[in-house]
């Protein structure tokens, strides 16, 4: 049986003095949610300025995947599920959003897109959708929180699945 954790990711001291929050949770107002790897848009883990200050103010990292993963996304009940690289079960069969996000840094970026992005962000991310290694999903309002769905596979090993939520979920 899967439980959810709640991510302890330190990249504010890991990565020190490059701005990371440590959050993992968001306010969205209807805007779009980018879902990508960081580094496809910016150098999240050696600049601290421009594009990266900006996805580091307005994203949700979380990187304690353990490597580089890739894997679908899909609405289940009325949460977000990243599921981890080849260990789709059961439940990964309805209500996929993308078949394979990509992170080759081991880190995935949860970015609400709002009227305030840059534009010179703006066209980043239109490579990264256009190159598929990324995906925008359409999110309902609200007070959204970020989890790791930690599960025992078999034979014995942890993996992990990203879960995003609605603390109110309708």
């Amino acid at each position: 049986m899967p439980r959810l954790i709640q991510p302890t990711d330190q990249l504010r001291s890991t990565f020190e003095g490059l701005g990371f929050q440590n959050r993992f949770d968001l306010d969205l107002s209807g805007e779009p949610l980018l879902i990508c790897d960081p580094i496809y848009i910016a150098d999240v883990f050696n600049d601290s300025g421009g594009s990266a200050a900006f996805l580091k103010a307005h994203g949700v990292f979380l990187a304690d995947l353990g490597g580089n993963v890739s894997g679908p996304v899909q609405w289940r009940s009325s949460s977000l599920v990243l599921g981890s690289v080849g260990r789709e079960d059961e439940t990964f069969h309805e209500g996929i959003v993308a078949h394979d996000v990509i992170s080759d840094s081991g880190c995935v970026m949860f970015l609400p897109l709002g009227g305030d992005l840059p534009e010179e962000l703006r066209a980043k991310i239109e490579d990264t959708l256009r190159d598929e290694t990324a995906v925008i999903v359409e999110v309902p309002s609200g007070h959204w929180s970020f989890f790791y769905e930690q599960h025992e596979g078999n034979p014995p090993e942890l993996f992990r699945n990203i879960v995003a939520r609605p603390n109110d979920p309708t």
